[in-house]
């Protein structure tokens, strides 16, 4: 067939450098040595070959933003062919998006973003169950970086939702609080839930493992709040209460019709000030307008909300199903949503200067 023709002409890409270290010779010469020899190897062979680019049927489009946070802590993965990149064979195409929200600092949400993907295509199910294979993804992922935080005392965690779609079928997995919604006929249907002391399943299955949950104004188990204001109670990360805090993702799975437009996946920093419907619609009209980049549109939703000041980072990614650019959205006739202006505004002065101060005392106060 021919899309069988253009998977074996990219099969040539694939990664013929030397095996990479393990575990035992695992140091940065050695590391900085396997990449530069790949990426020579790679860079040879797309110059060689006559069909270098995968198709995309599917168009991600993301931005992000700090905010008047002292650091990132928002962190993405755009993988558009997974199985080439790991070199996979006999597999259907596998395309893999995933947004991590980072809390304590980002180490946590940079670890499940280079590792994540790769560890749910070496699972024994990646073949065959998209479910079980991710399962084991955020087990690992968890596992692994707790042992790397318990020995290096850090005390960092991350939401996760990441979206896999194959076969035209689209897997969300997550725990935390990081959203997804699918545009379905121009109205959202939202994808995920949020793992929160809120939800009375979450609490009571934390005390049933033995953890002390307390309220004094916020939610604490063990005396430790994670992800404030609200106590997250799934997480990758949090090696302190691993016991408590499972990194189990709970899953959505979407048969993509054709009147499904879009999946979009945002940290908390979007939704405190932006509802998801709002999100859709601003997505459809800024879609259909004619002076406006549609590439834009994350770039337009992470402006609006730091314009109504939004307290933390930010991170959008949506994914399009297309396979020739944007679509054309019929935007749904209840009301006029409001579409933010081009460019995103920055934060405001008085709340930046603030912050900064409140960071220089704190440094001052370490000495």
């Amino acid at each position: 067939s021919h899309n069988h023709s253009r998977r074996s002409q990219r099969a040539s890409l694939q990664l013929h450098a030397a095996p990479p270290p393990t575990d035992d010779d695992y140091d940065a010469i050695k590391l900085r040595a396997f990449v530069e020899a790949a990426v020579q190897d790679v860079k040879e062979r797309f110059a060689a070959s006559d069909d270098p680019y995968p198709e995309r049927p599917y168009h991600p489009v993301v931005h992000d933003e700090v905010g008047i946070e002292r650091q990132m802590m928002d962190k993405f993965q755009i993988c558009e062919d997974l199985n080439e990149v790991c070199g996979i064979d006999g597999v259907a195409p596998t395309y893999f998006y995933g947004v991590f929200d980072g809390h304590g600092g980002r180490h946590a949400a940079e670890y499940a973003r280079t590792h994540l993907h790769v560890n749910f295509a070496r699972s024994a199910h990646y073949a065959k169950s998209v479910k079980k294979a991710m399962a084991d993804a955020f087990r690992v992922t968890d596992e692994r970086f707790n042992r790397i935080a318990a020995r290096d005392g850090i005390a960092h965690g991350c939401s996760a939702t990441t979206l896999v779609v194959r076969d035209g079928k689209c897997y969300v997995h997550y725990v935390g609080d990081t959203d997804a919604l699918l545009c379905r006929r121009s109205r959202h249907q939202l994808l995920t839930k949020r793992h929160t002391m809120a939800d009375d399943d979450e609490r009571a299955r934390i005390t049933a493992a033995g953890g002390k949950v307390e309220w004094d104004g916020n939610w604490r188990v063990d005396g430790q709040n994670v992800g404030a204001p609200e106590m997250l109670t799934r997480t990758i990360g949090d090696h302190a209460l691993a016991s408590r805090l499972i990194a189990e993702p709970e899953h959505a799975v979407a048969k993509v019709g054709d009147e499904d437009y879009f999946i979009a996946i945002g940290t908390r920093g979007i939704w405190e000030q932006i509802k998801h419907q709002e999100a859709t619609q601003i997505t459809i009209h800024w879609v259909n307008a004619q002076d406006r980049n549609p590439d834009d549109i994350c770039r337009a939703l992470v402006g609006e909300s730091l314009r109504r000041r939004s307290k933390s980072n930010i991170t959008v990614l949506i994914v399009f199903f297309t396979d020739s650019g944007l679509p054309r959205i019929r935007p749904v006739r209840e009301g006029v949503a409001l579409v933010p202006i081009a460019a995103p505004p920055q934060p405001p002065r008085n709340v930046v200067e603030g912050a900064e101060q409140a960071y220089k005392a704190w440094k001052a106060a370490q000495k």
